[in-house]
């Protein structure tokens, strides 16, 4: 439309033709200012998944500088500047092996659109826009000298000015980050090793979007060089699996309710609620208050269709023990307004086994365990065989287990060397384990890419709020072991409250009580000496039990024996003994 538009002669018809990408939109297609609004802040972006979202922005940018060249009276680039912060911001969405963070139809990979940075710093240069200026000169440089970059458009030759800039251009990934409109809250932490083995990384998330998926409250967890705990993916659109698994909720890392849970209304009818941040720390922008720890709470309103009715409540911490050690934790809270509810817990890591250690859960084979809906009625982009587990092959199940969990994922044939991931469960009443065989996870690393990724199912009878989902996830690689030795959760009138971990690392052992609960609750333990009046707390010891460290993720006041502490209005705390 544009580019017709002024090659018009005449001036009358040519600015009515502009004028329906400047100012007026239609019914088919948005005008700047409405697409515009889709950036309200700075670093906001185009709202779908990472294949679409640099592509819509870098459109914007082109046309902005082709309207601007033509008409430079116009300012483009200084009225709609949050268009072009956003197209670095999938730069800071990547894991320490350079993935991308997954979410929706999106995929692992992505190149920077660095043709589009070119044209966001000549508009920016022709506007006088130097912050701009100086964001991208940097990043366009570093990808010519790295032969990443080459100016071969016709454009080149006539717009591209030479860039001189002070140096390369390291990219500072933020400790914690959030996409928005999908409903993500990031956590990262890099090791001081630099080496991308080393560092620990996850999210959580899930929103409704164009090209998203009805995936309820999802995580993805990396470790050991990979992105261990993985959502699907997709491959090709329209396709059974991609129809009823790939884009539901069975091949995310969620819960499912009543086994019901479902998209409903929207894009494609797979509408979903937003995930909603509670609380976090440190906070988007801000510098965490520990070098150690991080965590997220949020919340979710699992309501489409009628069978699920459920309220829903994620924490998730990253907490690292040494430069080349640390976990996550999980604690998934869901409870249903239906009698007789049940939940599933949900995870998928690629790998060629998962092994239990206990020997006594008697695990049967149990093939019919998640076959309602296999053969429910399926029409196109209309309506789907949720909730998609009917895909899970070499389904089995134990009895109903109380005791405490320790199963571990086995991830052999990577090229780079054997990879684990061990879980700690902690037993409750009412619990079945389930493990089984999920379709291949797309864009895995060799050879998983074309292996199927083995999963843990673990369902609750009754609700699963005041004995929630407790998962302690750890990384680690064939030259070393397991730091976490044991697993305890912590209890008051039978109400679960945290954990204590014993932990053996390569510099010391600990021991580490991590409070987790819901917003406000109170934890007391006379016989441990802790009072915790917040969300999230981390007592470390040594192993002669003198205290090391406490942090405090959210709260208003932490005792621990003699030490007395009330937060400042942050609610945060960290400090080392």
């Amino acid at each position: 439309l544009v580019y017709n538009a002024l090659a018009l002669e005449d001036k009358k018809e040519r600015e009515k033709w502009l004028s329906y990408f400047l100012s007026e939109s239609t019914q088919n297609q948005d005008a700047l200012p409405i697409m515009a609004k889709n950036y309200k802040n700075q670093g906001d972006i185009w709202p779908e998944t990472s294949q679409y979202l640099n592509h819509s922005t870098a459109i914007l940018t082109k046309l902005m500088l082709v309207i601007n060249r033509y008409k430079p009276e116009l300012k483009l680039g200084k009225r709609y500047s949050n268009i072009l912060y956003a197209l670095p911001r999938l730069d800071y969405f990547v894991y320490p092996n350079n993935e991308i963070v997954r979410w929706g139809d999106g995929h692992r990979k992505a190149h920077a659109p660095y043709e589009a940075y070119d044209n966001a710093y000549a508009l920016a240069k022709m506007e006088g826009l130097i912050d701009l200026e100086e964001k991208f000169a940097p990043l366009i440089k570093r990808a010519m000298t790295k032969g990443k970059y080459h100016r071969e458009s016709p454009e080149a030759l006539f717009w591209y000015a030479n860039i001189t800039t002070k140096g390369g251009s390291k990219i500072q990934l933020p400790r914690t980050d959030r996409v928005y409109h999908a409903g993500i809250v990031m956590q990262r932490n890099l090791s001081s090793t630099n080496n991308p083995k080393d560092g620990l990384m996850c999210f959580v998330g899930g929103a409704h979007m164009v090209h998203g998926h009805a995936e309820g409250m999802n995580i993805e967890l990396y470790g050991e060089g990979q992105v261990l705990g993985v959502d699907h993916g997709r491959k090709r659109y329209g396709k059974d699996l991609h129809e009823n698994y790939s884009r539901i909720f069975a091949a995310h890392n969620t819960v499912i309710v009543n086994g019901s849970s479902q998209g409903e209304g929207g894009w494609v009818n797979l509408g979903i609620n937003t995930v909603e941040l509670i609380s976090m720390e440190p906070k988007v922008g801000e510098k965490g208050v520990s070098p150690y720890h991080s965590f997220s709470q949020t919340s979710f309103e699992d309501d489409k269709g009628e069978n699920a009715e459920a309220t829903q409540e994620r924490t998730l911490a990253l907490i690292r023990t040494s430069p080349t050690t640390g976990y996550y934790v999980d604690v998934f809270r869901s409870k249903s307004k239906l009698p007789n509810e049940y939940h599933d817990y949900l995870y998928h890591n690629i790998g060629d086994k998962l092994v239990f250690e206990n020997k006594d859960m008697d695990f049967k084979k149990t093939p019919k365990r998640y076959m309602a809906n296999a053969n429910a009625e399926w029409i196109h982009n209309k309506q789907y065989r949720n909730p998609g587990w009917h895909f899970f092959k070499n389904v089995k199940t134990s009895k109903v287990y109380d005791n405490d969990v320790k199963t571990t994922f086995h991830t052999k044939k990577l090229g780079t060397g054997s990879v684990f991931m061990q879980l700690h469960i902690p037993g409750f009443n009412n619990r079945a384990f389930t493990k089984v065989k999920a379709p291949t996870t797309f864009e895995s690393p060799e050879p998983y890419d074309k292996m199927p990724t083995p999963t843990l199912v673990i369902r609750n009878k009754g609700e699963a709020w005041n004995n929630p989902f407790v998962v302690v996830f750890e990384p680690f690689n064939e030259s070393e072991e397991a730091t976490i030795k044991s697993v305890e959760k912590l209890e008051e009138n039978r109400v679960y409250k945290g954990l204590k971990i014993f932990s053996n690392t390569p510099a010391e052992k600990l021991i580490q009580y991590v409070i987790t609960q819901s917003k406000n609750e109170v934890f007391n333990d006379e016989a441990l000496g802790i009072y915790f009046k917040g969300t999230f707390a981390v007592i470390t010891l040594d192993e002669n039990k003198t205290l090391k460290s406490i942090y405090i993720g959210e709260g208003d006041e932490l005792k621990y024996k003699n030490e007395i502490i009330e937060t400042n209005t942050n609610k945060t705390y960290y400090k080392t003994y």
